[in-house]
């Protein structure tokens, strides 16, 4: 059903989803292709045994009546856009309404990052090759802002789309893998995960060991600050309800490292926020507790870059 909106036409004045009620269903329209809308009220909606406020908004009355091919809204026309202002064709518009994402240019840029930032904590004036390591290392930082920038287009989308399959139609998800050496196409079942999919995402991680980065949408349960002993921040989400199995509950726990310092303002005070958390993850061996009662399945990861995570309210989302 495409994006849901916070802005509207009613009776051709311009109107916030604040302002709306049910009674307007009949007269609304996009504010800027006028294409017919509907007014969805808040709700509470259950998942995995918890119970979530949905906020109003607005939506396309029909699915085979979409925005127009120029309105900011219509989900190709933004994918255009964002594959236009992309750097190295990271996002390649291949026309008649497909894209193809590289994944492994996010992925080589971080690894490349990673290796000249080791060797530029050492540099310094009598080092001859200073120089062109300190400008080796911003070339590969400029690269990831640039990559990391369109991904974060990319989540920010997938935000305010109603179903995975609106975008999943769209965008084909590639990755070079370097140890098999030829390119794989990813699916989105095993790159984009919410929280009724936590368990998917252990089994896969934990057992396929994929290379490629991985995204997990979620709400911010904990954060933990740095101590002597540990000195970064972490972000532990909300897990779903257990997973029953052989006698045993199983409860995914999925946790973040803050790796990148510079990120640490970004992460205070954000509890209970909704988030999309973009990169490499690892499983961990089940952790047993209450007699082998409960089992914890530990998928762990590491931001770097402020662009890997997207922490956004629903009722801001426009």
């Amino acid at each position: 059903m495409g994006r849901k909106l916070r802005t509207a036409l009613f009776n051709n004045k311009e109107i916030k989803i604040e302002e709306a009620s049910e009674g307007m269903r009949g007269n609304l329209t996009c504010h800027i292709c006028n294409v017919e809308l509907t007014y969805v009220k808040g709700y509470m909606k259950e998942i995995n045994e918890k119970t979530y406020y949905i906020y109003p908004y607005f939506r396309l009355i029909r699915k085979d009546n979409d925005h127009s091919s120029v309105c900011k809204y219509n989900t190709e026309g933004c994918l255009t856009i964002i594959a236009k202002n992309s750097s190295d064709k990271i996002l390649e518009d291949l026309k008649s309404g497909k894209f193809n994402f590289r994944l492994h240019l996010i992925s080589d840029s971080l690894r490349k990052l990673g290796k000249t930032e080791i060797k530029k904590d050492d540099l310094n004036e009598e080092n001859p090759n200073s120089k062109s390591k300190e400008k080796e290392y911003k070339k590969n930082e400029e690269k990831l802002d640039s990559y990391l920038s369109t991904m974060k287009k990319i989540m920010e989308l997938r935000s305010v789309l109603e179903e995975n399959k609106d975008i999943s139609s769209k965008v084909t998800l590639e990755f070079y893998n370097r140890f098999l050496k030829k390119k794989q196409k990813i699916t989105w079942n095993n790159f984009y995960y919410e929280i009724d999919k936590y368990g998917d995402c252990y089994s896969y991680v934990k057992h396929k060991r994929p290379q490629h980065p991985i995204c997990i949408a979620g709400k911010i349960k904990s954060i933990t600050e740095p101590k002597p002993e540990y000195d970064f921040y972490s972000l532990k989400l909300e897990s779903p309800k257990p997973i029953q199995e052989k006698g045993a509950h199983k409860i995914p726990v999925i946790e973040i490292k803050v790796q990148n310092k510079k990120m640490d303002n970004m992460i205070r005070n954000q509890v209970g926020k909704n988030i999309l958390i973009y990169c490499k993850f690892w499983a961990l061996e089940p952790q047993s507790w209450k007699e082998d009662k409960y089992y914890f399945l530990n998928v762990k990861g590491s931001l770097v870059h402020k662009n890997q995570l997207l922490i956004f309210e629903e009722k801001d989302i426009d």
